[in-house]
């Protein structure tokens, strides 16, 4: 880094010279050093988006304290970086998973400042994906809430045929607006319908992403539908016990048992036996 803070004093020579050497793929382990002094010191040139496939490609070729510690140097080109990490955080290819963890780990940092890009993110955001972007996005208070909720109808719109990609993002969104303090929408969508796709998506995502199973419990004791109340119990029934403090899952045991019980509805007793 100290080296680096000199950088913006090169002459057009050496930059051009950086430049070549950034070219010149013969040699991978100069790549991620020439393209950090450019960014220091020609964050601006139109080269950028020619480059930064490769760049992203070294980065997250990368180990992840070896990428964490190269990110920060990308800082001032990061809005070029960007999409190129869109594409590998989207690649659900098992093989990439490690790449694809790596890409979400940088998006976290680069795309921090942009909550329509995290927000498109998080509605494609699988169980990791999720728990990275969604406390960056919930710093950003209102205005990632008020994107989630007109990106969350925007799927509910678009869903149509055997496509499930909207029924997810929406589940995913739902989740985000509940941990956002907003669960309306999660509790509208946990409705029996004729279409229960993005009913069971939320069911089971509820449980792996909510990771506060107090919401939930507060909502059964307050829940007037009875098909919402079925499924906040089937996404109780899906909560890790490890995930949970001892006294609190001593409590939504006690509260089942209770519903085994004494509720009249035997769609509940049945979603409550597990």
């Amino acid at each position: 880094a100290m080296v680096l803070d000199a950088l913006p004093d090169l002459t057009p020579e050496q930059i051009e010279q950086l430049w070549n050497a950034l070219a010149d793929e013969s040699k991978p382990a100069a790549i991620l050093n020439a393209a950090a002094a450019l960014a220091a010191c020609n964050p601006k040139s139109s080269r950028w988006n020619t480059y930064a496939p490769l760049i992203c490609n070294q980065l997250i070729g990368r180990d992840s304290q070896t990428a964490t510690a190269w990110a920060p140097f990308f800082e001032p080109v990061k809005q070029s970086l960007v999409p190129e990490l869109c594409k590998s955080y989207r690649d659900s290819d098992p093989q990439l998973a490690a790449r694809r963890a790596l890409a979400t780990d940088l998006l976290s940092r680069y795309a921090s400042d942009d909550p329509q890009v995290l927000v498109e993110l998080l509605s494609s955001a699988d169980t990791r994906q999720f728990e990275i972007l969604a406390p960056v996005l919930i710093e950003r208070g209102d205005r990632a809430a008020e994107l989630s909720s007109v990106t969350l109808e925007t799927h509910l719109t678009q869903r149509a045929g055997n496509d499930t990609s909207h029924a997810q993002a929406a589940a995913n969104l739902a989740i985000l607006l509940t941990q956002m303090g907003h669960p309306e929408p999660a509790w509208k969508l946990l409705e029996q319908s004729p279409d229960p796709t993005i009913r069971t998506y939320l069911i089971h995502r509820l449980s792996a992403y909510a990771r506060n199973p107090q919401v939930l419990m507060d909502r059964l004791a307050v829940e007037p539908q009875t098909s919402v109340r079925r499924a906040i119990v089937l996404a109780l029934g899906d909560t890790d016990p490890d995930e949970v403090p001892s006294a609190l899952r001593q409590r939504i045991m006690q509260h089942l048992d209770h519903l085994l019980r004494t509720d009249p509805d035997t769609g509940l007793f049945s979603a409550a036996a597990w």
